[in-house]
């Protein structure tokens, strides 16, 4: 499998970028009150897991025309797709009007939104199509005509399409959509998700939740004019969705997650092995059952031999038994001899030193006689060695006695011995605290201020010291971040606990063919860029945030790979330290960036390089600073529910009135 890079343009980085500087400059407001409130669906007490977290907390309820990027819609609590519309000539805010209503009894399966359902998703496929899902069971085909023109627009519905009837799930989002012309036929390919939940297989959980993706395609037939509805592939992954859309034709899927994607029958081979494993029987199970010789181990020293057996971790010690002779050991299980072998040479009669250790069975034999033994059993081909780990350590030997330890050599705990280990006369002085003393990995440590800042040639005062400085410093020094000269903090540190990969999954071969692997941080944003291509997604670079955007050329379709399309200077470090954020979104030309909070606050970032008044770094190039704006909303916006971006508004909904920026 091919394993594409994410190959940086270097004339897009700019590493004399010195960091946003905040802004007071004014930013003008605009207010539309709705006449009927927005349309929310809040997760039940049942979906409780994180992917129903994210799938519902991260929805954005407005959605941009990608053709018409100043203009924005959204669902309404009486099913109405609201338009709302931003004139770029006067600066003024249009009238919002209903462009459809969704019929309150026909939401795909003659039922109201309930509990469990999803909120409303919507994709513009083309200037003239838009598809819709109703966030229970149905797609919708919506022929809006010319969206463009400003009289009133009646949008009609072409057909209506069930996701996926046979897998019995009820609410699905819509994650992406694509129209492509293939031999003079319309084309219309889709995938939604819904999070399902499946009986776990290893002990350790009872349930798992997974993200299940349903791959379908609407094909407009040349013949009657009829759009014809059919499933192509389901995908299955219990990680995050960071990233799900289409290559341009639509002949395979870029899906990006925590976890592996897999087809439901993958999966299901996967179960199957895990359950094998689990419920296999180990193999010394199996012997003791059968009456067969268990497998065991054998070592000695010269005085005894011990002989320990592999056995069932739910076996007891009154299960076993031992009788024999002094050449000969019958060891018995349940009544079932395991093991019955003449020994190599003699040993004590007894034999009751059996006992059940962490390891197995054990069973001590006191030799006869003080010798060797080349092998445990009498027959010459007896072929398991013996362990090279004795029973037990020797005992400590005593120089010039052979006596046992007596109370004389016990010295008390309470008695302390001390050994100089070092005295010796400093090259300088230093400060008189000498307490900073620490038992380290490589050693014991004295860390010493100097009372005056000088480098030492030496470490003592004698002139002869021939011990060198190590050329290695105290502590090493901080790490360096490219474009920003402040210490590493705490958003820098990223768990590695989990890799995010993005696999290339095409339809043809049914399988995954090529895989970009982004590491630990999660995707800074996605956005589109321009209408008709696949989505761009930003990851994380140093400190930059990098535009991506998808590379497919017709006439080779094996090949796959990524271009680096914009650079968002030092944003992927201000990201990574807003803890509470909702939305990240920027402009299509890359002219700005907004994090968004849940209730009411923005952050607007310009990364455009711009000189900062003059100011020179020493000895450097002069110092270019991007711009910084907080906006705070009004109080009556409860909470932020979405939000959308042209090159010169910024479009934000909340419950009650939609809000307009000019930047």
């Amino acid at each position: 499998m091919p394993v594409v890079e994410l190959k940086v343009d270097r004339n897009l980085v700019h590493s004399d970028f010195a960091g946003y500087k905040l802004t007071f400059d004014p930013v003008p407001v605009l207010r539309q009150e709705h006449e009927y409130e927005a349309h929310t669906v809040q997760s039940s007490s049942n979906q409780f897991s994180l992917l129903h977290t994210e799938l519902f907390a991260q929805h954005n309820h407005l959605v941009a025309d990608p053709w018409m990027r100043h203009c924005s819609y959204f669902f309404n609590n009486r099913h109405q797709l609201v338009q709302c519309n931003y004139d770029l000539q006067t600066g003024n805010a249009l009238a919002q009007r209903v462009v459809l209503t969704v019929d309150y009894n026909d939401q795909g399966d003659e039922e109201l939104h309930r509990p469990g359902d999803y909120n409303y998703t919507i994709v513009f496929v083309s200037e003239r199509f838009c598809v819709i899902c109703d966030g229970m069971t149905s797609y919708h085909l919506v022929d809006t005509g010319d969206r463009s023109r400003t009289g009133v627009q009646d949008w009609e519905r072409i057909t209506r399409s069930p996701v996926n009837n046979n897998s019995g799930n009820r609410g699905f989002a819509l994650f992406d959509a694509r129209l492509d012309v293939l031999q003079e036929r319309k084309q219309i390919s889709l995938v939604a998700g819904h999070v399902a939940r499946r009986d776990a297989v290893g002990p350790d959980q009872t349930h798992v939740y997974y993200m299940d993706l349903t791959w379908a395609r609407w094909t407009l037939s040349p013949t009657n004019k009829e759009w014809s509805y059919n499933i192509c592939q389901r995908l299955e992954t219990t990680g995050s969705l960071h990233y799900c859309a289409f290559e341009p034709r639509a002949d395979s899927l870029v899906i990006a997650s925590n976890h592996d994607v897999q087809t439901p029958e993958e999966r299901r081979a996967a179960d199957e092995a895990a359950a094998a494993r689990l419920n296999a029987p180990d193999d010394h199970d199996g012997q003791l059952e059968n009456g067969g010789p268990p497998s065991y181990s054998w070592s000695q020293t010269d005085d005894n031999v011990l002989i320990c057996f592999n056995v069932p971790s739910t076996a007891s010690a009154e299960e076993f038994d031992v009788s024999g002779s002094n050449t000969t050991v019958v060891v018995k299980h349940l009544d079932e001899v395991i093991f019955t072998e003449e020994l190599y040479a003699r040993v004590v009669d007894d034999l009751s030193a059996l006992k059940l250790a962490d390891n197995g069975l054990e069973l001590s034999l006191t030799k006869a006689e003080i010798q060797n033994w080349p092998r445990l059993l009498a027959q010459e081909n007896d072929d398991v060695p013996e362990e090279v780990h004795p029973i037990q350590a020797p005992p400590l030997t005593i120089p010039n006695l052979q006596d046992p330890v007596e109370e004389c050599d016990i010295i008390s705990a309470d008695e302390e011995i001390r050994w100089v280990i070092f005295t010796e006369e400093l090259y300088a002085r230093v400060v008189d605290d000498l307490s900073a003393l620490k038992l380290a990995d490589n050693g014991l440590e004295l860390s010493l201020t100097k009372a005056e800042i000088q480098n030492w040639p030496r470490l003592l005062a004698q002139e002869n010291d021939d011990v060198p400085e190590e050329v290695h410093p105290i502590q090493a020094p901080p790490l360096t971040i490219p474009n920003l000269q402040d210490p590493v903090e705490e958003c820098d540190i990223i768990s590695a606990d989990e890799e995010i990969k993005m696999v290339r999954f095409n339809l043809t071969s049914r399988s995954i063919t090529h895989t970009v692997f982004l590491g630990p941080p999660p995707l800074v944003l996605t956005t589109t860029l321009r209408p008709g291509f696949p989505a761009a997604f930003s990851t994380r670079q140093g400190v930059d945030a990098s535009i991506w955007l998808q590379m497919y050329q017709p006439s080779r379709p094996d090949e796959w790979s990524v271009r680096h399309e914009g650079q968002l200077h030092a944003f992927g470090y201000v990201q990574a330290s807003k803890v509470v954020r909702k939305f990240t979104v920027c402009s299509p030309d890359l002219d700005y960036v907004v994090i968004c909070d849940p209730v009411r606050y923005l952050l607007l970032y310009f990364p455009s390089r711009s000189p900062a008044d003059g100011l020179r770094r020493r000895n450097g190039p002069p110092v270019t600073l991007g711009k910084q704006n907080f906006i705070t909303l009004d109080d009556a916006i409860e909470e932020i529910l979405g939000i959308t971006t042209a090159n010169n508004v910024i479009t934000i909904l909340s419950n009650r009135e939609l809000v307009r920026l000019q930047v």
